[in-house]
């Protein structure tokens, strides 16, 4: 990361910034799981990590994707590399999903956890080194602004859809995460209960 990033990353009013925090929190959230070693404070640190990233990676094909093939040059190229990046991440992610709920499975996870965050690590450095650099160098102030606004105000789908549409119109990509939103908050209800907010457990556990 260059200095110029990190202290990009001290600005709450800079999309590049918001885009990194969530960079930082999965991992973390990751660093948290190894060092934990009860498998149910671990289950519940997994939960909060699913869900994160998730919400990152969809927020991705939704905002920042349909800028970044529009403004940058080869954007068509890079967006197509990042999808497939991202889809390869979320099938590993949505394969630690369906497992988490058994608190047993957690030694099945490791492996697959481990293996997900080579990819990520390798997504998140290039977006840091050459793709958000350049959105910020090619965004107008307007354009980066409504980035900013929607990464930080619109609710998307909180589980991983590999199989979920990334390469089609901004409204195809809304209305297929607004389905899916419906189905993960249901899903969401069963794993984290009727607490207030949907990550107060594995908060608990970061900060106990």
């Amino acid at each position: 990361m260059t200095a110029s990033m990190t202290t990009r990353s001290m600005d709450n009013n800079d999309f590049v910034a918001i885009i990194m925090k969530d960079h930082e929190k999965v991992n973390e959230l990751y660093d948290e799981f190894n060092t934990i070693g009860n498998a149910e404070d671990q289950q519940q640190i997994l939960f909060e990590f699913i869900r994160e990233l998730s919400v990152h990676s969809h927020k991705e094909a939704l905002f920042l994707y349909p800028l970044m093939e529009k403004v940058l040059p080869d954007g068509k190229k890079l967006v197509k590399e990042a999808i497939d990046e991202h889809r390869t991440v979320e099938t590993l992610l949505q394969q630690i999903d369906m497992l988490a709920d058994d608190v047993q499975n957690i030694s099945k996870i490791k492996p697959l956890f481990k293996k997900l965050m080579v990819d990520l690590t390798k997504h998140i450095e290039e977006e840091e080194t050459d793709l958000l650099p350049s959105m910020k160098e090619n965004l107008d102030k307007s354009t980066a602004d409504q980035l900013l606004k929607d990464w930080q105000t619109e609710k998307v789908s909180t589980r991983p859809h590999p199989d979920a549409p990334m390469e089609a119109s901004v409204n195809v990509l809304a209305e297929a995460d607004r389905k899916a939103a419906q189905e993960d908050k249901l899903l969401d209800k069963k794993r984290f209960g009727s607490s207030k907010h949907a990550n107060d457990d594995a908060k608990k556990i970061l900060h106990h």
